[in-house]
């Protein structure tokens, strides 16, 4: 049977992982990382039978300079949420916004071509932008406000907008009258933040119509203002559950080549969180 890992804390126990894998033939082994011990443990990763190993939030950075080589997307991102092992050769990648589209792609809601609003560049915002990059969306306009965090993402998103020839382009979540104008011109609309910290004021999110797509990012999302405020408005939502299991699928592809049964990992993660009446994903 295929082994991977898991690379965790003590405050992201992310045990819907191993439940939606078990369609892959897949064993999970967790490791829980005590801080400054990730460079420790991914050397021991490399002498393990592991075919790769998924990692959560706060080592999706500190890994990069921890593995041999990355894919585009990870280089593009500089973040990592999983790892193939390549008999001790470790590659990283990027799989989280490249499964968002494959999500929405598996639905029949297009996005190429289309106009896009992004709200956030913090990690799952940088990991969508590249990946709307990728899938040739005609504008890309991002949100972002002015946080602590602001500068690195500032210099990240102008280096990527250089090469963009003017489809990217980035706004401050002050500047509340353009963005409105933005997000009523849009056809699709991100929101790539966690929590309830929406970078658009309620006046902007009125903006909304019937005839788009609005997607909260975020994973395994209850309900979220947004969504509410997006379908008051009537356009069409989608929740961040398909995303995350696309993500994961993709990765176990990029370890073994082997494509999973997503619908089937629906159903079982479905059944596994139904008591706490996570939101079911929208689609055609």
């Amino acid at each position: 049977m295929v082994q991977f890992g898991l690379l965790t804390d003590a405050t992201h126990q992310e045990t819907w992982l191993p439940q939606i894998l078990t369609w892959g033939a897949a064993r999970c082994q967790t490791f829980t990382v005590v801080p400054g011990k990730l460079p420790a443990v991914m050397a021991d990763i490399r002498g393990r039978g592991l075919v790769g190993v998924n990692l959560a939030g706060p080592f999706r950075r500190a890994v990069v300079p921890l593995v041999d080589t990355l894919t585009l997307r990870a280089r593009q991102t500089q973040i990592v949420n999983t790892v193939r092992n390549d008999h001790g050769r470790l590659v990283g990648d990027n799989t989280m916004g490249a499964g968002l589209f494959q999500d929405l792609r598996a639905r029949g809601l297009q996005v190429t071509g289309r106009r896009l609003v992004v709200l956030g560049a913090e990690t799952l915002g940088q990991a969508i932008i590249a990946a709307a990059v990728d899938t040739g969306c005609s504008q890309i306009d991002v949100i972002v406000p002015v946080t602590a965090s602001y500068a690195s993402q500032a210099t990240w998103l102008s280096g990527l907008a250089q090469m963009m020839d003017g489809t990217l382009r980035v706004h401050l979540a002050t500047a509340t009258t353009i963005l409105a104008r933005l997000v009523a011109q849009a056809d699709v609309v991100i929101k790539a933040t966690q929590g309830t910290d929406d970078p658009v004021s309620l006046a902007i999110m009125r903006q909304l119509h019937p005839g788009q797509l609005v997607v909260d990012g975020s994973a395994l999302v209850r309900t979220s203002p947004f969504l509410v405020q997006a379908a008051q408005q009537g356009s069409e939502t989608h929740t961040g559950w398909g995303c995350l299991i696309w993500q994961e699928a993709l990765a176990f592809q990029f370890w073994t080549g082997k494509v999973l049964a997503v619908p089937a990992m629906e159903a079982e993660l479905a059944a596994h969180l139904a008591p706490q009446s996570v939101a079911r994903p929208s689609g055609r």
